[in-house]
């Protein structure tokens, strides 16, 4: 901010800024700052779930992701003093972590979904819902300008809060959805879509002087076919916002795996966008394609004519219809990595809230595969806060909430020991507890060379017995079971494939970490990567309540560790919590 004006505004401003801010290239890969801001309510959030859990496997990974820098969500004019809370917090710090913020508040926001925000184009939030959507008989409003100006000042708000912090380096995920949207228009009438152009293109103008911006592009299930791709590439070079963005997020909020990139040789450098990714296809589905874990497809997306099979090869075929599309663009990704620590969690890929057999995803890191395209894996959406309701009471009720992949007793024939999922945004500790069973970093990356097995198909000890009674193809047999490594055995009495056991695998990080003797909690399995120090162990029960939490009622002695049974199988639910 100069001379009392906003920034993005300097025109009107009485004086000019001494020097242009830097360019998204001079700012650089600001995720490879020393430290990056962890979120305290959300640590002291997870610290009160680890007090309430028993089994000591869940308990190790809740440690790890306590350690886990996640984003701070500004998705409405109040949010914009939580954001300026995290900054000025930062800047006492040393050294000084970067800030991940996520901008989410577009008029008509979600289009009529479960994440509806503040700003309506025909009105103020009427039981949640702006009264468009609320009511779908209604006739769209004929423009959106009050509320386009209401997002504008919220925008000016938010820019005035990072020039008082400039410092604290920052980077910013910018309206998750609203591209998406845009490109395949879905429930949004065409004023809403027209809103969320002229709003990203104000947003982008005005927080890349202060910031890293990158903008939401979806994911690889949703935009990664060759009309969507050329459709995005087209809609971003007309906003004209591509000197301005570092580049895109992926897969914000989403289950996407993160998979492997596949390294196919081009036939020549001019290929389009079409040939491409048909070579690309061409090559998983022959002899060695089928061998690759880059190939590996969970949601159909390559027999459906994509390449986003998983958000790596989703960010390389982005990057290059970029370049191929707009002169000069070579943008950076960053992408979620939140909840997609289990490729095969969904029955549906189409499914989104709540899902059940989700799991915690890869560390926030910018050490990535692709470092010359991808900056950093981040925690974009915090793991623990629901999706959407599954109570059909609810105000923001989204049907998806109740689809056969999501937490919610209210979904008929869901198991009776399941709660009900809160209001989007409400923490949901019996959802985070699921990530931490299923958290790719309990199982090591062995889990990818057993990928091919279906984890919906495990219930032991049934689960070989339902496999070939040929022997070959038993003891060849190898699951995945939350942290543990299993291999089917052929009994030669019987004839038969029924039994699995436990085995040593090649990987020695697939292990889960040995308990300790004693009954007090393990150590954690690494050092943090911010200068946030691990919670002491918690002494013998009754435990005490966590600093910085309302006093929960002294709660009753935890049980033994459970028998590690329940742990074989994904369909068992964690034991219940004592009262």
């Amino acid at each position: 901010v100069r001379g009392g004006c906003y920034a993005g505004d300097w025109v009107n401003c009485p004086e000019l800024p001494s020097s242009l801010p830097p360019t998204p290239s001079e700012r650089g890969n600001v995720f490879t700052t020393e430290a990056w801001f962890q979120n305290t309510q959300v640590r002291d959030r997870i610290d009160q779930t680890i007090a309430d859990e028993a089994d000591i496997f869940v308990r190790n990974a809740l440690y790890r992701a306590r350690t886990a820098a996640s984003a701070i969500w500004v998705s409405s004019t109040k949010a914009i003093d939580s954001a300026h809370a995290a900054l000025a917090e930062a800047s006492t710090m040393s050294p000084v972590p970067l800030v991940t913020l996520v901008v989410y508040n577009l008029p008509n926001r979600d289009c009529g979904g479960a994440s509806s925000g503040e700003f309506c184009c025909d009105g103020s939030i009427v039981d949640g819902q702006c009264p468009q959507f609320r009511n779908m008989t209604s006739t769209a409003p004929r423009d959106c300008g009050r509320a386009l100006q209401k997002y504008k000042d919220f925008i000016n708000r938010l820019a005035a809060v990072l020039g008082r912090h400039k410092k604290v380096p920052t980077a910013i995920i910018l309206e998750p959805d609203a591209l998406g949207m845009i490109v395949t228009d879905g429930a949004c009438d065409v004023v809403t879509i027209d809103n969320f152009r002229k709003g990203l293109k104000y947003a982008t103008s005005v927080l890349s002087q202060l910031s890293s911006v990158y903008l939401d592009a979806a994911h690889g299930k949703w935009l990664s076919y060759p009309p969507t791709l050329h459709t995005l590439a087209l809609t971003v070079k007309e906003l004209g916002v591509a000197p301005m963005l570092r580049g895109f997020a992926t897969n914000i909020a989403n289950y996407q795996p993160l998979g492997r990139a596949c390294e196919v040789p081009d036939t020549h450098s001019q290929l389009v966008i079409e040939d491409w990714i048909a070579e690309r296809r061409q090559y998983c589905s022959g002899t060695d394609g089928r061998q690759d874990l880059c190939c590996a497809d969970p949601c159909g997306v390559i027999d459906s004519w994509g390449f986003g099979n998983n958000e790596l090869n989703y960010v390389v075929a982005l990057q290059r219809v970029m370049a191929d599309a707009i002169h000069g663009f070579k943008p950076k990704f960053v992408i979620d990595t939140s909840r997609n620590g289990n490729a095969d969690a969904r029955q549906d890929c189409a499914n989104w809230c709540n899902i059940r057999d989700a799991g915690l995803g890869v560390m926030p890191t910018s050490s990535t595969p692709l470092p010359d395209i991808l900056d950093a894996y981040v925690w974009i959406k915090t793991p623990g806060e629901s999706d959407g309701c599954s109570n059909k009471e609810c105000e923001s009720f989204a049907s998806n909430c109740l689809s056969a992949d999501s937490i919610g007793s209210g979904r008929e024939g869901a198991p009776t020991s399941e709660p009900d999922a809160p209001v989007a945004g409400e923490w949901f500790p019996y959802a985070l507890r699921r990530m931490a069973f299923f958290a790719l970093f309990m199982r090591g990356d062995c889990s990818f060379r057993v990928g091919r097995v279906n984890l919906r198909e495990l219930s032991p000890p049934l689960w070989c017995s339902q496999r070939s009674h040929d022997e070959e193809a038993c003891t060849n047999s190898y699951v995945v079971k939350g942290i543990f490594f299993h291999r089917c055995q052929y009994i030669v009495a019987s004839g038969k494939c029924t039994m699995y056991k436990r085995v040593q695998s090649e990987c020695p990080d697939l292990d889960p970490p040995r308990p300790p003797p004693s009954p007090s909690l393990p150590s954690p399995p690494g050092p943090p990567p911010s200068p946030a120090p691990y919670p002491p162990p918690l002494p013998p029960p009754p435990s005490p309540p966590v600093p910085g939490l309302p006093n929960p009622s002294p709660p009753s002695p935890l049980p033994s560790p459970p028998s590690l049974d329940w742990l074989a199988s994904k369909h068992s639910p964690p034991p219940p919590l004592q009262p």
